[in-house]
């Protein structure tokens, strides 16, 4: 059950937006009652915090997936494991879902000053640490500096420029990964 109230409140959050929700819009939807709700989610902030971390974990399953895998491990040079992992950020991070819940979250960030902190720490640093293995391992003086950039250049610009109107130029992938591998003064070839 706690799945699919997740589900539906998330829907209604990312088409509706956080005001416009209730509580009776989330029981109606889910066809539950407000009991099994407040069993779960003190209130409709609970709620929300719920659905926002619930769906940054579920988007990093795809990156986890990608480091797992027999072609990334064996990837002949850290170019190409970048841009493999440059295109899982970019689709998780270009969904509608993640491009509305960023927008509702920046927006409402005064009511959870906290929300951001775990966003940072489960989002930011956990996606940026995949990224400064990588660059670690390559033997890259400046690998957090050059994690960030990558993050930021790929995911957090493009995210900011296009709210609403998701990736409509997106980026350069294989430009922007040969910018940050430069940057962090390693071979690009």
């Amino acid at each position: 059950m706690d799945r699919h109230l997740l589900d539906v409140a998330r829907r209604l959050f990312v088409t509706q937006g956080y005001e416009a929700t209730t509580i009776d819009a989330v029981v109606l939807a889910a066809h539950t009652s407000k009991r099994t709700l407040y069993n779960r989610y003190a209130n409709k902030e609970a709620l929300f915090i719920g659905v926002v971390i619930d769906h940054v974990t579920h988007s990093f399953a795809p990156v986890e997936t990608t480091l797992a895998s027999h072609d990334f491990e064996h990837a002949p040079d850290l170019r190409t494991r970048l841009v493999t992992i440059a295109r899982v950020y970019v689709e998780q991070a270009s969904s509608p879902e993640s491009q509305a819940l960023d927008r509702i979250v920046t927006a409402e960030r005064n009511r959870f000053p906290d929300l951001f902190e775990r966003l940072h720490s489960e989002g930011y640093l956990r996606a940026t640490n995949v990224v400064r293995k990588l660059f670690v391992e390559a033997g890259a003086r400046e690998a957090a500096v050059a994690a960030q950039a990558f993050y930021s250049l790929l995911v957090l610009a493009p995210m900011r420029e296009n709210w609403g109107l998701a990736y409509a130029c997106a980026p350069d992938l294989q430009r922007v990964v040969d910018f940050v591998i430069a940057g962090a003064q390693l071979p690009t070839g």
